[in-house]
């Protein structure tokens, strides 16, 4: 994962597959980051027939890669509270880092440092955009733009599942 690749698809199906099959067919779910490729999609589909249950929507928040770029690249942490701080590029070199919220020491992850970004980005090109067309075969993906507000984008989203 630091290196910009994805956890093996054994353990990412197990581990998600394994809380969404233990709701009750009344309950609702929403799944942030998974599928990741067709495969992990394929799994899913699969073991929610077994229950006769499928997916409603599938929100796809499509944010340009430049953004992307930008937005992780400047993603912190805070060491003490793990408080999330974007911090802007054209940001003084010797700016110290501290929390908003408790003073505390901002790090960024290994993961979000351009080398993994831009591995991440590849990964992303090759594995998870043509997840994108086996939800729009199945007629249930939703597009968001998702260079906006917040609250804009969310109501966008809360607009597409219908609430």
């Amino acid at each position: 994962m630091n290196r910009g690749a994805l956890v093996p698809d054994e353990l990412t199906i197990d581990i998600t597959l394994e809380k969404v099959m233990s709701l009750n067919t009344e309950e609702g779910f929403i799944l942030d980051g998974f599928p990741r490729n067709q495969f992990q999609a394929r799994a899913l589909e699969a073991a929610l027939q077994t229950k006769a249950r499928g997916l409603d929507k599938v929100v796809y928040i499509d944010v340009p890669e430049d953004e992307l770029l930008r937005r992780l690249e400047g993603r912190y942490i805070c060491r003490q509270c793990q408080a999330p701080h974007s911090i802007p590029a054209d940001r003084p070199a010797n700016q110290e880092l501290t929390c908003e919220r408790c003073g505390g020491e901002l790090y960024q992850r290994t993961d979000d440092r351009s080398e993994a970004v831009q591995k991440r980005i590849e990964v992303y090109r090759t594995e998870t955009v043509p997840v994108l067309d086996f939800y729009r075969e199945r007629d249930i993906l939703a597009e968001i733009p998702g260079v906006d507000t917040t609250e804009q984008i969310n109501r966008k989203v809360l607009e597409a599942l219908g609430l």
